[in-house]
């Protein structure tokens, strides 16, 4: 069987890897090594990660440079897709450092099976139909498009590819439902054709997991809190495919191929879980995307559509208790949507994918090609508060204008992003965020209400821009206008910037896991701040010789208004010369007459995200179990801890108990892992029947069987 753990940004999919590749460590004395111990099998599966594109010569994976993972990827097997299907699957190719020839044989079998299914759906046509409906997407469009396959802990003879775990990045959405359901597809159909060993099924059987940050809506949760999602409401704008039948489109660029489809949209309220999908509203066909999502808001915010959802509301009650419904928008979801779902019942989260999951999962559930669904779980983490008084918004707008940063935050923040921006390896000095500190002074309550703390500090979401964009950015981008929102930049000196960043990111992979040649790294990021600075000097939006910088962040902060005349997406300074030398953009993107806007809820929510995702990646740990009971099994599990076992934890010499462990486990040869493994049968039967008997209700998307059961003789299980 697959375990399959869906995620969309970086920042979502990393932390479910590195947790995975943990399960591969010895574990600690606490409470959560009881649970993983019972599953010492975890250490011998294998995982496959598939992430889009070719990158079989790249140096990094969801931001983070390989070797910074506790285990080292074993081989990566691109799968470039058919253009056409007429046309020949395309050679896989292959980088290496594993010698079990098990692991890369799965891994390329993955591989062929993706090229297999884009070429029996005609995924390149479908991608293309897509970029041409002339919508906005996060997805570039290529040519040639691919998938490349990672393969992690699969160098022992003993990996077991019976129930290998699979993580799947799929594409952001955007503004474009249709790709992230046709990317899942495809990659559902291509599992769906691998049969497992021992299986005897003709068909597969997966769990699909999904983790992710979103906004709140329902009134009473705040950033950090994780919500369990198992029905999602659809408020958005497909193409109306009627309207394509039979057209070819043509056209040298994208905007005359979308005139030359003439294509139609219709606005859509729908819904969705792995047991039902229903269509509440379909507006008439609309010449824009536009038209035909007002009608769909306009819907729904009616509340015509109340009787309906109460339904969807009762079978979700009725087939997953205590999970909650999220609401999924082609748009961005303003707080008239957000009151009028609160008006309709809805409580959950607020996101741009949670349905387009929901409905891979129905297909995958009575549908077929696809393996069959057998456990699943969506995790979402509120990461901003579901209203934002006037308050914070003028002291935003204060914050945006007095801020400011010395060249040591630019350094810091991009070591922070070679190290892969994890919560261990941020310095707080530079990265708290002052602006929670101006909102403490208001007396407004408890910070926690819009801000997720760790300990006393607040990152700022600032700073993890640059750490993620900065360098980036500043390497790939095509015109200085990617870096500083206007492109009157001198080009020398942005080709030096250019050549720098990218230098840069080359020294990084090999440096930043030395110590001793981490003053060298710093010397050159110093090199390239001191280019970036004396840009901003020439544009007059830094003085020179101060060490008092303006805070970078991308021009997407602005929305449209960055690429005016005289604006520029950077927190404004101080005009330096004339009172005319800039406009004050940050008085443009955040009028008092507009209140909040979308900049602080922005703000907000990537002040969370970054550090909840990894804070929150469940392992079975404590946090998880004191501040989550998942199913009765894990309340019972906490108090029997509690009662009985503690005692025995706390005398236990654990470390003995992990070098005995480790002395039987190089010591066994096949038979004896076989008899372990028998030994275990029992176990992972109770686990099963729990599971199958309760399937609806996982209690973690991420642990592989879940919390065990108590044992019929009412002792704990030893596994070891």
């Amino acid at each position: 069987m697959f375990d399959v753990h869906i995620g969309f940004m970086d920042e979502e999919v990393k932390p479910v890897l590195n947790q995975l590749l943990k399960l591969n460590e010895s574990p600690p004395a606490t409470f959560e090594s009881v649970m993983h111990r019972l599953f010492l099998v975890n250490r011998d599966r294998p995982i496959y990660v598939i992430e889009r594109d070719d990158i079989l010569n790249g140096s990094s994976l969801f931001q983070m440079i390989e070797h910074q993972y506790s285990l080292p990827w074993d081989y990566k097997v691109v799968a470039v897709l058919p253009e056409t299907r007429e046309q020949e699957l395309p050679a896989l190719k292959v980088a290496r450092r594993g010698k079990d020839d098990k692991g890369l044989e799965f891994a390329s079998l993955i591989a062929k099976k993706l090229s297999k299914a884009a070429q029996d759906s005609d995924f390149a046509g479908q991608v293309t139909a897509l970029w041409n409906s002339g919508n906005k997407t996060k997805l570039a469009f290529k040519g040639q498009m691919a998938y490349t396959v990672y393969a992690f802990n699969c160098k022992s003879s003993a990996v077991d590819h019976r129930n290998p775990v699979v993580i799947v990045r799929a594409p952001e959405m955007g503004l474009q439902p249709e790709l992230i359901r046709l990317n899942l597809k495809t990659i559902m159909l291509a599992l769906g054709q691998i049969k497992l060993p021992g299986n005897k099924s003709d068909r597969s059987a997966a769990n699909v997991y999904m983790y992710g940050a979103g906004g709140a809506m329902g009134s009473g949760t705040k950033p950090g809190k994780l919500q369990h999602i198992m029905g999602s409401v659809y408020i958005g704008a497909e193409v109306d495919s009627e309207s394509l039948v039979g057209k070819v489109a043509v056209g040298a660029t994208r905007k005359e191929r979308t005139v030359s489809l003439g294509q139609r949209w219709v606005g859509l309220v729908a819904f969705s879980c792995p047991d039902s999908h229903i269509v509440l509203y379909r507006s008439a066909s609309q010449g824009t995307h536009k038209e035909a999502l007002d009608l769909a808001k306009a819907e729904f915010k009616s509340l015509r559509l109340l009787a309906p959802l109460k339904q969807c509301q009762k079978l979700v009650d009725k087939l997953y208790p205590s999970y909650s419904i999220s609401l999924t928008a082609s748009d961005f979801i303003g707080g008239d949507i957000k009151a009028a779902a609160r008006d309709q019942g809805l409580g959950g989260d607020c996101n741009m994918e949670d349905y387009h999951v929901l409905r891979i999962l129905h297909e995958m559930r009575f549908g077929v090609g696809m393996p069959q669904l057998f456990n699943h779980g969506l995790a979402r983490i509120d990461c901003d508060p579901p209203h934002i008084p006037q308050a914070l918004f003028t002291t935003f707008k204060t914050w945006a204008q007095e801020a400011r940063w010395t060249k040591a935050h630019y350094v810091e923040g991009i070591l922070w992003g070679l190290r892969g921006i994890t919560s261990g390896s941020v310095s707080w000095d530079h990265a708290h965020w002052g602006f929670k500190d101006r909102v403490a002074a208001l007396n407004l309550g408890s910070l926690d209400k819009y801000f997720y703390l760790v300990g006393d500090r607040v990152l700022c979401p600032f700073f993890t821009e640059l750490a993620c964009d900065l360098l980036e950015t500043s390497a790939t981008a095509t015109s200085s206008s990617a870096v500083f929102g206007f492109p009157n930049a001198a080009v020398a000196k942005f080709s030096t910037l250019q050549y720098r960043a990218k230098m840069i990111q080359a020294l990084g992979v090999a440096l930043i896991g030395q110590p001793e040649k981490l003053a060298g790294l710093k010397l050159a990021i110093g090199a390239f701040i001191d280019t970036f600075g004396e840009i901003l000097e020439d544009a007059g939006l830094k003085e020179r010789n101060s060490d008092v910088w303006p805070i970078w962040a991308r021009p997407g902060w602005g929305g449209d208004k960055w690429k005016e005349a005289g604006s520029w997406a950077v927190v404004h300074v101080t005009n330096v010369g004339t009172a005319q030398a800039i406009t004050s953009v940050w008085d443009e993107h955040f009028p008092i007459t507009n209140a909040p806007n979308g900049n602080l809820d922005r703000a907000l929510y990537k002040s969370t995200n970054m550090m909840a995702l990894q804070v929150l990646a469940p392992s079975g740990g404590a946090k998880v179990v004191r501040d989550h009971a998942w199913s009765n099994v894990m309340s019972e599990l906490t108090n029997r801890h509690e009662k009985e076992w503690k005692p025995r934890l706390a005398a236990k010499d654990w470390s003995e108990v992990d070098r005995q462990v480790e002395d039987r486990r190089h010591a066994a040869d096949a038979r004896f892992r076989q008899e372990q493994m028998e030994a275990l049968a029992g176990v992972i039967s109770l686990i099963q029947r729990l599971r199958a008997s309760n399937s609806c209700k996982p209690p973690s998307p991420f642990m592989n069987d879940g919390p065990p059961p108590p044992p019929p003789s009412g002792t704990m299980v030893m596994a070891f």
